[in-house]
């Protein structure tokens, strides 16, 4: 995977479609409909509240790692700055790090691992949840609205991006199962024979 692909769909296209998520709701309170802004802003924090929550029932039951005082910068970290408020900026920040490292430490296995996985819980929650909503809007409220209205052009972007993320979701879970194996699977292979 090359790091011009994570600049590209994880870094640049994230970030525009986070700020079509936010005009959307922005919009949505301008037009005097809550209701419809909070389910907005709801599906873009749904990732965050999963990773907040996880990491909380990770820490109450004792399944973090290290000192007490590593398992509360795990839960401040991943729960916390990953969490609802922070989760679509904090990720594309964490792609810019991992890019700014190179290609050699972002191809190394806690690295993908975790990309994989925030990337598929942003995709899975908030994209789906972006498509399906902002779809049901546009269905009940286009005849009711002037056609010529920016509302319109804020749902539609929303939606191709949704889709457009969800598609390369779809992509990459594909290619990385079909391949039969993991990033690293080569040199755990080498790694086990030298011990």
């Amino acid at each position: 995977m090359a790091l011009f692909d994570i600049f590209l769909f994880d870094v640049l296209l994230a970030s525009v479609h986070l700020y079509s998520d936010i005009s959307l709701a922005y919009t949505y309170f301008d037009t005097d409909n809550p209701w419809w802004a909070g389910v907005t802003l709801f599906a873009i924090a749904l990732p965050g509240i999963l990773e907040f929550l996880t990491f909380l029932i990770l820490y109450f039951a004792g399944g973090l790692t290290g000192k007490k005082s590593q398992q509360i910068q795990q839960l401040l970290i991943w729960g916390v700055l990953f969490g609802p408020v922070f989760f679509p900026l904090s990720l594309i920040i964490w792609h810019i790090y991992q890019i700014w490292k190179g290609e050699t430490a972002f191809m190394e296995f806690q690295n993908i691992a975790r990309h994989r996985v925030l990337s598929s819980l942003g995709t899975l929650t908030k994209s789906a949840c972006q498509l399906i909503l902002q779809t049901s809007i546009m269905m009940v409220t286009w005849h009711l609205e002037d056609t010529k209205t920016l509302l319109h052009v804020y749902r539609t972007t929303n939606i191709v991006f949704s889709a457009m993320m969800l598609a390369r979701s779809a992509t990459i879970n594909h290619y990385f199962v079909s391949s039969g194996k993991n990033v690293q699977a080569e040199k755990l292979v080498k790694f086990s024979k030298k011990v």
